[in-house]
């Protein structure tokens, strides 16, 4: 956990030295969403909310017309992103859950979807989860 905040915060210590004022502010932003994140909440993990920081900005992306706000948001959130583990693909959600489905006696939908979750963690997204394990459900 400390491991995200140490390297966001020498990274911040070098957009100064190099002068980019830009990064500088954007790394200062997700230093601040884990250090408020783990006032309110005992022993939240800093990818958790780095990626629910990155969703909040894609929402945010969608309110805007072309222009510099979107993208000055489409670049926050590729920032973000660089400290984030990858996503998984389609592909790859659709192949592990071929696997779970075929071990999972009752093919219920909630313990199939929290054990893909837990596998792939903060690498995917739980909307692409739960779309692709519905088709595969056929629900």
């Amino acid at each position: 956990m400390d491991n995200v905040k140490e390297t966001l915060t020498q990274d911040i210590k070098n957009a100064l030295r190099a002068g980019d004022r830009r990064g500088c502010s954007i790394l200062r932003l997700m230093l601040a969403e884990i250090v408020n994140s783990e006032k309110s909440v005992k022993n939240s993990d800093p990818l958790a909310v780095l990626s629910s920081y990155r969703k909040k900005l894609t929402k945010a992306v969608g309110q805007f017309p072309e222009g510099d706000k979107r993208t000055e948001l489409e670049y926050e959130i590729d920032y973000v992103s660089r400290y984030l583990p990858a996503q998984a693909t389609e592909e790859q959600i659709g192949e592990y859950l071929d696997q779970i489905i075929k071990d999972a006696p009752d093919g219920q939908f909630g313990p199939l979807m929290k054990q893909c979750m837990g596998h792939f963690g903060t690498g995917a997204d739980g909307k692409t989860v739960s779309k692709i394990l519905k088709q595969k459900l056929g629900a």
